[in-house]
């Protein structure tokens, strides 16, 4: 039986204007944004310490995207360019990256929502994320990566 999928996506938009379409994230996106962000990904693994998928709630989850925000701005503006497939590991000017970190704060929130509902339309999802947090911190402490 042949696999059948449609991804799911949503546009971006700023004053009416197109920017992007996203989609959400996979756990092997999760994974890999984690594994390279080792200052983000510690934060999450902090927070998330001890606790199951069932524990969490969306306030869990806003508080820990407040400090994501504010302390990590590369490592959203990654999680959007992965999710806008544009993710390239080029630090120039004009480089996804950098378009994106010169966006106005509410059009990368509205980014951030819109794939957060894509990545986790069902509530399963959150032991998904739980899971993809759980096995980039094994790999992690495994010293399968590269400090």
């Amino acid at each position: 039986m042949a696999l059948k999928y449609t991804l799911k996506t949503a546009k971006i938009t700023d004053g009416g204007q197109e920017i992007a379409t996203v989609r959400g994230l996979s756990l092997n996106d999760i994974v890999q944004l984690l594994l390279i962000n080792r200052e983000a990904a510690s934060v999450l693994f902090d927070e998330l310490n001890g606790r199951s998928a069932d524990e969490l709630n969306a306030s869990d989850v806003m508080a820990v995207g407040e400090q994501l925000i504010s302390s990590f701005p590369n490592f959203v503006a990654q999680i959007i360019a992965v999710a806008a497939d544009a993710y390239e590991d080029d630090d120039s000017d004009d480089s996804p990256i950098a378009t994106i970190l010169s966006m106005p704060a509410g059009v990368q929130i509205s980014a951030l929502e819109k794939i957060g509902e894509l990545t986790f339309a069902d509530t399963s999802s959150k032991k998904l994320f739980a899971l993809a947090v759980k096995v980039a911190q094994q790999k992690s402490q495994s010293g399968k990566i590269a400090q």
